[in-house]
């Protein structure tokens, strides 16, 4: 291989990496409405129990109307990545063709929550987008701002861990179940020094369930927990009748919540936008691992192709 030629194909591969790396996601991701969003909060701190404002700024660039498309809102923990809060703002957006449109909303802070920083995420989701979709991070626009809780409560019990038939839960994956059922257990774990007392709902919706279709299935489980103990909480599937699933925990005690996710599947057709959401869990850190990997690939090609030229040389020598 002679210089022109190495040089040529160190180019190639070189323009290649970021054409790559944005190829792993631009595939995986569904396509969103034509808008870009962006969100600020009134404060950037507060005590726990306040409320809060935020003001949303949004811009269809596309040619149609967008009706009636609703701002779905979750609150996640930065240092634990627990959601602790999630809820869809009553008012309804209305975006002309090539027009601008804007929301305020008050996210009611709880006083439960632990003092540290919450990223506040707000999505703008249309009637017919599936529930197991709209906090998923997989659905874009959205925009995302922190807030800093101040003098707040004493940490309070947590979800340690979730597994699906003994096998650990990923958040943001889909699970495949065989035509059987599936347990899925939740270990719940206080390690506050005060006792616990509180409740895990779990609710069950079809794969393509939206916010007008009622749960499948709805089970509340008690849980009480003494100082530095755990306890699992069990949720059983038996229905069969469907391809896919989306299961809800709610753990609650009237002061904090923390909500779980599953996605349940017995084929790959549902849940194909599975793929972006679990780019877009944990802030995107999964998605950048990914497009580290292509990186690395080539630049592991390269540096081979460079050996190879050095060992031609020497041998032509």
């Amino acid at each position: 291989m002679n210089a022109k030629r190495f040089s040529a194909v160190f180019t190639f591969a070189f323009l290649a990496v970021p054409a790559l790396a944005g190829a792993q996601i631009s595939a995986s991701c569904p396509a969103g409405l034509p808008v870009t969003m962006s969100m600020t909060a009134e404060l950037p701190s507060t005590v726990a129990s306040a409320s809060v404002g935020f003001h949303a700024v949004m811009q269809n660039t596309g040619d149609d109307v967008i009706r009636n498309a609703t701002i779905a809102v979750d609150v996640v923990q930065k240092s634990t990545g627990a959601t602790v809060d999630r809820f869809t703002v009553p008012q309804q957006v209305t975006l002309l063709q090539q027009s601008a449109g804007k929301a305020d909303f008050v996210w009611k802070t709880s006083g439960g929550l632990a003092s540290g920083d919450y990223t506040v995420r707000a999505t703008l989701v249309q009637e017919s987008t599936p529930l197991s979709a709209v906090f998923s991070g997989a659905l874009s626009p959205s925009a995302t701002t922190e807030i800093t809780i101040r003098d707040g409560a004493a940490p309070g019990a947590s979800i340690s861990a979730v597994t699906v038939n003994g096998a650990v839960y990923r958040p943001y994956t889909t699970v495949r179940i065989s035509e059987g059922s599936a347990q899925v257990v939740a270990i719940s774990a206080n390690g506050a020094g005060a006792p616990y007392k509180g409740t895990l709902t779990w609710r069950l919706y079809d794969a393509d369930a939206t916010s007008t279709d009622a749960a499948l299935d709805t089970r509340t489980e008690s849980v009480e927990l003494h100082p530095d103990t755990s306890t699992d909480i069990r949720y059983v599937l038996a229905d069969s009748t469907r391809d896919g699933y989306f299961l809800e925990g709610q753990l609650n005690d009237g002061y904090t919540t923390r909500y779980i996710d599953i996605w349940l599947s017995r084929s790959d057709a549902v849940f194909p936008w599975m793929k972006c959401a679990a780019d877009a869990g944990a802030n995107g850190s999964r998605g950048g691992q990914r497009n580290a990997i292509v990186v690395i690939a080539v630049i592991a090609a390269v540096i081979a192709l460079g050996a190879i030229w050095e060992f031609t040389k020497k041998r032509h020598a």
